[in-house]
């Protein structure tokens, strides 16, 4: 019989070994700091000390040891039902050579604050960003750091190395592992973001028996020469407007519940960012005032090839809680039919809500010879128990 298996259980040391070979590369050429290289290891502490030991007698691997980041061995992975991703609590320790006779602040300003620290913080601006995890694209996960001089003797904790070294310890870093990643935790041939045609940003206000449309955010890379539009559906009209600029439509004598977008049309896609509003006599009652969808911090460097990942931000506003839903899906090619898109992430809100708040999802999506097709639906609560779909859309292509 043939196995049934399509992937093996994800690697949590591969994963570290490419984020403390990023870190290295974001640290080796900067001048303010002394990281010229980092070593890593995955080991037990038992076998960590052996292995110091063993280095330190090689005249070859002995001047070349520290810095060196180590991830301690052992550590489960926690499943939830129905979810790929696991949890993981972690111990890691950063740690460079030291001597038993330094005072404490010549520790301070030989080896935390040019090399130790330096590291740390670019540890965890490494991992907030990354797509290997998920959830610590603006803030960072749970963990206690350290910081210990002369290591290599008892300390609070009592770990020991076999010689004299100065560290940081980061002890209970909790972290959900995104385990599509994990499997391409190596590089592959970089890439370029060659198209971007995403409008990104729009808000609306009421002003008496007016609209105000303000326009306020685009991501554009294009060959072609982009034209910037407003429609709205209750006078079912198109009008010019620029980049930061704005728009005020009236709406007296109107009464219903209508949509609009702002559109991009650069010759070779058509990107929209969609509102809705309802009006009675003329005064606006309810409006999304604020909606963003935007395509960001694309990976194109090949670590997680055939995948570049990128994010997808999204934040809606609402005058009232008429938001229930929103939808990220993705297609190939312009204008895709809907059953040749498929749904990314789906975020319901019960009951509905007035501000979506602030989301930021990793997407991992291979390169393709077409245009890819990004669409970020909101639902909204619409008169007599119905919901009306505003399906904004963006392009972006790699070469």
């Amino acid at each position: 019989m043939a196995l049934t298996y399509s992937q093996l259980p994800n690697s949590v040391s591969d994963v570290f070994e490419s984020i403390v070979s990023t870190v290295e590369s974001n640290l080796s050429s900067e001048t303010s700091v002394t990281v010229p290289s980092i070593n890593f290891h995955c080991e037990t502490w038992v076998e960590l000390q052996s292995r110091l030991i063993s280095e330190g007698k090689d005249s070859e691997t002995k001047g070349t040891r520290f810095p060196l980041v180590a991830l301690i061995r052992n550590f489960d992975k926690s499943f939830d039902a129905n979810d790929d991703r696991f949890n993981s609590e972690l111990t890691l320790i950063i740690v460079t050579q030291s001597d038993a006779t330094m005072l404490s602040e010549d520790r301070i300003t030989t080896n935390f604050i040019p090399t130790l620290r330096p590291i740390e913080a670019e540890l965890f601006a490494v991992i907030k960003t990354s797509p290997y995890f998920s959830g610590y694209n603006s803030s960072s996960p749970s963990y206690t750091s350290y910081e210990s001089f002369n290591l290599g003797s008892n300390d609070a904790k009592s770990y020991k190395l076999p010689e004299h070294l100065d560290g940081i310890i980061i002890d209970k870093l909790k972290l959900k592992f995104n385990p599509i990643m994990q499997t391409f935790a190596r590089s592959g041939p970089s890439s370029d973001l060659s198209y971007i045609n995403n409008v990104a940003q729009i808000t609306t206000q009421a002003i008496g028996t007016t609209l105000r449309v303000a326009f306020t955010e685009i991501y554009i890379i294009t060959s072609g020469t982009p034209v910037y539009t407003l429609f709205t559906s209750h006078d079912n009209v198109e009008k010019p407007i620029t980049l930061g600029g704005s728009v005020t439509i009236s709406i007296s004598g109107y009464t219903g519940e209508y949509y609009g977008y702002v559109k991009c049309d650069d010759g070779l896609t058509v990107s929209k960012l969609y509102f809705y509003f309802k009006v009675v006599n003329g005064v606006m009652t309810k409006n999304i005032s604020y909606n963003e969808f935007k395509l960001q911090n694309f990976t194109l460097t090949g670590f997680a090839a055939p995948y570049y990942p990128f994010e997808v931000l999204t934040q809606t506003t609402a005058n009232k809680a008429i938001v229930n839903k929103v939808v990220i899906r993705q297609g190939e090619g312009i204008e895709p039919h809907p059953e040749q898109c498929t749904v990314l992430n789906t975020i319901p809100y019960v009951p509905s809500t007035a501000e979506t708040t602030d989301n930021t999802y990793s997407e991992t999506l291979t390169k393709i010879t077409d245009y890819r097709c990004i669409q970020c639906s909101v639902y909204v609560d619409t008169a007599n128990n119905t919901t009306t779909e505003l399906q904004s859309i963006s392009y972006y292509n790699l070469t």
